[in-house]
């Protein structure tokens, strides 16, 4: 697992590669869209399989969010809205060298914290074809944004929102809003605010399921979503199929944020 600083991953990935070693990559795969295919290419030539850390996409809620957009429970799909709304303070920045650079991690609120949100809505609403965005540096002395917000289209028609800061203290954290025709879900973290249809189901988990949901500490949900990710990308190697989370679907959530941070003139 590699789980370095963000735009250190492609030598590291290289080298593990040439040795034959399958290779699970912490988000972002890496800060460039040629980086990021530069890894992809690599394993995809010396034969070892190449997964990203998402682990959000592996929790009940999550699940069942993709199972009814794959049942068409929504209908057609009408917007997506995701935020990332948290607070670090100066000192997370000074405390590495890296945090908060452009030439080392890529980015600042949206490449690091937002990333899972910007994954999240595109693994649920799909590719985006277009982007219009604004950035800036509010309260820290960094070089990359601490807010940014965009609007996106989709390619299937829909539309939606994508918002991160480090700058709020009082934020909500992770946020994803779905709506379609016959259906909306609300997600705050990993609580469902919201779950209505016009089929008129609820939201099912099973008992483990449940205990996860009503677990007082994030760290026990961290670690399952983690756990299951981690036992994918060892049923990919022993089955010889791509990770639920390949490198390629790692590359998406970076092109979309490089595509954000140039619409907001950042790079």
């Amino acid at each position: 697992t590699v789980c370095t600083p963000s735009g250190t991953r492609l030598d590291i990935c290289k080298a593990a590669a040439a040795k034959k070693i399958n290779v699970l990559v912490e988000k972002p795969l890496d800060i460039t869209s040629e980086r990021c295919q530069e890894i992809i290419e690599v394993c995809e030539k010396e034969g070892v399989k190449l997964g990203t850390i998402f682990q959000l996409r592996f929790t009940p809620v999550f699940q069942r969010l993709k199972e009814a957009v794959n049942q068409g429970r929504f209908g057609r799909l009408i917007l997506g809205n995701a935020q990332t709304i948290c607070f670090r303070p100066q000192s997370y920045y000074d405390s590495g060298g890296w945090r908060g650079t452009l030439a080392h991690e890529g980015g600042g609120a949206l490449m690091n914290q937002g990333i899972h949100s910007v994954d999240l809505l595109l693994w649920i609403m799909g590719d985006v074809v277009n982007v219009d965005a604004y950035a800036g540096t509010l309260t820290h002395n960094i070089e990359v944004e601490d807010t940014v917000t965009a609007a996106v289209e989709f390619a299937n028609g829909a539309m939606g929102s994508i918002q991160a800061t480090t700058s709020v203290l009082y934020g909500i954290d992770k946020r994803l809003e779905i709506y379609g025709e016959k259906g909306t879900v609300i997600i705050d973290g990993e609580t469902v605010v919201k779950w209505d249809f016009e089929d008129g189901f609820p939201l099912q988990l099973v008992d483990e399921e449940r205990i996860q949901l009503s677990a007082s500490s994030p760290l026990i949900e961290d670690v399952k979503g983690h756990r299951d990710q981690i036992g994918d990308m060892v049923d990919a190697i022993l089955g010889d199929r791509e990770p639920a989370v390949s490198g390629r679907e790692g590359k998406k959530a970076v092109d979309l944020i490089l595509a954000i941070y140039k619409s907001a003139g950042m790079i």
